[in-house]
Order: structure tokens, then sequence, then C-alpha cells
């Protein structure tokens, strides 16, 4: 993920945070400040996003090194990116509990508690539901490897017994030929 992306997800997340003190300090009811709560985890979810893809690719920038492979960034790089996003990420965390407090003060703490459980709960749906996905693709994957294994075990059943049908039809006629057999 480009440094861009991060910035304008990180500048996003920060407008957000402005946007949801100014409704609040405004009095507005939760439905005005639920767009941009939802602005801002989005926003948030990028900048993790990021740090997951700069940690993943300081690994692969480690296995190149140690494998002779030229790594596409410097460790300077890497670490300089990833030091940018922890950053980000870490005044994003301070940015959200001063959004707790500020909900929790302003009287709409509960709404921020059911918020996080409903998205805790979304959380764990969805990760149950990819873990189904991928052991029903391995299992899909299994089964095809089973036919695939079947179909070449009667392949080969079938060139054997070919084989033995076509040698003994040669053995015959050789005897035949021979006068072996009459």
């Amino acid at each position: 993920m480009d440094p861009v992306t991060i910035g304008l997800a990180f500048a996003g997340a920060k407008a957000a945070v402005a946007t949801i003190k100014e409704v609040i300090k405004l009095g507005k009811d939760a439905n005005e400040v639920t767009k941009s709560i939802v602005d801002y985890f989005d926003k948030k979810a990028v900048i993790e996003k990021a740090e997951a893809t700069k940690e993943r690719e300081k690994r692969e920038a480690q296995w190149d090194k140690a494998n002779g492979v030229k790594p596409k960034k410097t460790d300077a790089e890497l670490t300089a990116e990833a030091m940018d996003v922890v950053l980000k990420r870490r005044e994003l965390e301070r940015q959200e509990y001063e959004l707790y407090e500020l909900l929790v003060w302003s009287g709409l703490g509960q709404i921020w508690t059911d918020m996080v459980a409903v998205r805790d709960n979304m959380r764990k749906e969805i990760a149950k539901e990819e873990a189904e996905a991928v052991k029903q693709k391995i299992i899909d994957a299994s089964k095809a490897q089973d036919r695939k294994d079947m179909i070449q075990d009667i392949q080969l059943s079938v060139a054997i017994i070919a084989a033995f049908g076509l040698g003994m039809y040669w053995l015959v006629q050789w005897g035949i030929s021979k006068g072996l057999w009459k």
C-alpha cells in the first residue's frame, strides 16, 4: 500500500474525528454521529491493513536478504514506512479513545459499547465464515485430488490390462505361427 493512500486514510480518519467532536459539541443526536464513526473505522481499517502489509513486506525482505535475493526495498526504507504506519495507527488509537470518552461524557457511551459489541460479533462471524470457506476449499481440493487419483488409477489399470491383452494376443499369434497351436 502506497504512502499516499495511507496518508489520505489518516487525514480522513482525523477529519472524521473532528466532525464527530463538532457534531457532539453542537448537541446533535447519535444518528448524525454515526456516519462519521463509520468513516473513522473505515479509515482505521486502511491503516491497519497497511501496517500488516508493511510487516509482511519486511519479513519478505528479510527472507530475500537471507536467500541472496535482491530486495525490492532496503531495510531502512521498509523500517521508515513501517514506523510511519505504526505511528499513524497509534495516533488513531489515541483518537479512538478520545472519541470513546467524548461519547461517554456526552451521554452516548452506550452507543459506543453496543457498536463495539456488534462489531466484535460481526468480526467473529466473518472469521468463522472465512474459516468455513477455507475448510470447504480444502475439502473440495481433496475431493478433486481423489477423483484425479482415481482416474489415473483407472487409466493405469486399463493400460496394464491392454498391455497384458496385447501381450497374450502376440504370444498366441507367435505360437500359431510357429505351429505350436493349431
